[in-house]
Parts: C-alpha cells; structure tokens; sequence
C-alpha cells in the first residue's frame, strides 16, 4: 500500500514538472506604490443622499457619493460635510458583494473628521454594519450601525450611522 502511494506521489510530481508542463502565467506586478486620489470627486452640496451621524458629532448629509465596486466588495466614498469647520468624510465597503440585496454583519463602515492642516484627526470604524445594495447601482441603504471611536484618533466616543447613500452616477468597476 505504501508502494502504490509513493508511486501516485512520484508520478503527480512528475508529470507537473516534466518537460510538457507549461510555467503559470501571472499578471505583471506595478512598479509603483498604490496611490489614492488627494481628494475625493466633487459632488453637489444637494442630493439624493439621506444619511444621518449622531453622537460624539451630529451631521446630516443629502450629498452623493462616488460608488465602484471590484471583484467581491461594493464601495461607497466621499465627502458628508462639515462639523465645527472639520470636514467629515464615509467609506463604506459591502464585503463579499455578489449583487444587490442585503448584506448582514458584512459591512465596513468608517467616518473620518479631518482638518485640511491634518492637526485634528478623529475616526469612528465598524467591521459588522449591515447594508442592502440597491440594483442598476443607485446605492445602498445603511441599517442603523453603532462605530466606535477608533484607537490613536481625536474620537472620544461611539456615534451611530444610518440612512440612504446615493451613488454620483452610476456605480463603476474600480480599485478598492
């Protein structure tokens, strides 16, 4: 019996390696660091968007966001506004995205208050939120989800996110 299965061994690795087989072929790899926009797309102060934070800052936001979506995540990015002249920016990611429907405990939601001098940095993340994507792209709708203050940022306490995001356009293929 041991024979049998050095033999199978002996000859899987063989003929893996023998001269018919055939190198995989990999995509070339970028000869530069990923790089993020500077700042996110410009958007109308108005839009279809109905989103609300309460909390440690309080915002309401009608504005767009700019949606892409990859190979299994739904991304949802921009600009909500400012707080005491702080602008507040969302990412959202749906991870596992397949199609539109709702995603329970597989939402990635960050909201960020950042000063344009960077001396004033305070972030709020949560790894389970729950988010239905709308279909033809039109956006997501973010079930009430409480963010805790991120470690090493200006936050001090959770705030709760919920509402209505309306995608600029419709949702495009892009990096995550």
């Amino acid at each position: 019996m041991r024979r049998a299965a050095a033999l199978a061994a002996l000859l899987a690795v063989t003929a893996c390696s023998g001269p018919s087989a055939k190198a995989p072929k990999f995509n070339p790899l970028a000869t530069g660091a990923a790089t993020a926009p500077a700042s996110p797309v410009a958007v109308p102060e108005t839009g279809r968007s109905s989103v609300a934070v309460t909390g440690e800052i309080a915002l309401r936001t009608t504005r767009d966001f700019q949606c892409s979506f990859a190979v299994d995540d739904f991304f949802v990015r921009g600009e909500m506004g400012t707080v005491g002249g702080v602008t507040v920016y969302l990412s959202l990611n749906v991870e596992f995205y397949k199609r539109p429907g709702r995603y329970a405990g597989r939402t990635q939601i960050l909201v960020r208050r950042i000063s344009v001098d960077q001396s004033f940095y305070a972030s709020w993340y949560g790894l389970r939120a729950t988010a239905t994507v709308l279909p033809n792209g039109d956006g997501a709708d973010i079930e009430v989800s409480a963010l805790p203050p991120e470690a090493g940022t200006q936050s001090t306490r959770p705030v709760t996110i919920s509402g209505h995001v309306a995608c600029l356009g419709k949702a495009t293929p892009g990096p995550g």
